[in-house]
């Protein structure tokens, strides 16, 4: 992949990706905002730097939150991580999966643990083997699954009826 061929010029001003040491340098301060927001724990301000191994959980999102600003460095991190992106998807269409994929399953912010309105947090115990992702305390639903179709339902009904922004 060539790329210091962009489709657009101005996204070469924000980012550079260093295929020889792997990391991307971020220019611009907005993507650095927006990765500082990812890695809370880094002082990017001073070494706006970030290796493509550190990037992979949080693909999903760049892909549905900015991929825009970050198409080619969404590129470059499918590229890299191809084997574990196969790897994803056969955990999901197979059901069943390994404690040392789990990150692959819930990527956030390189923990295993879920945070919710509550203050909830939902902690997931080693295991040896493989175990069935529907036994696990918390697991992704899938559009197949019956409970997704009742919460779409059940949404739209909400939304129907909700009055005003207040409820949405």
């Amino acid at each position: 992949m060539d790329y210091n061929n962009f489709d657009h010029p101005y996204l070469y001003s924000l980012y550079s990706l260093e295929d020889s040491t792997k990391c991307v340098r971020f220019v611009e301060i907005s993507c650095i905002v927006i990765m500082q927001n990812y890695f809370k724990e880094k002082h990017l301000f001073f070494n706006p730097v970030i290796s493509i191994k550190e990037l992979f959980p949080i693909l999903k999102s760049l892909k549905t939150n900015y991929e825009f600003q970050f198409r080619d460095l969404i590129k470059w991190i499918e590229e890299e991580h191809k084997n574990e992106i196969d790897l994803l998807k056969k955990i999901v269409k197979e059901r069943f999966i390994d404690f040392d994929n789990l990150i692959q399953l819930f990527p956030i912010d390189g923990l295993l643990l879920i945070h919710t309105k509550d203050q909830w947090l939902i902690k997931i115990k080693f295991w040896e083997s493989l175990r069935k992702i529907d036994s696990l305390p918390i697991f992704p639903i899938s559009e197949e699954d019956k409970i997704y179709t009742e919460l779409v339902a059940r949404g739209k009904i909400f939304i129907k009826y909700a009055i005003g922004h207040y409820f949405l």
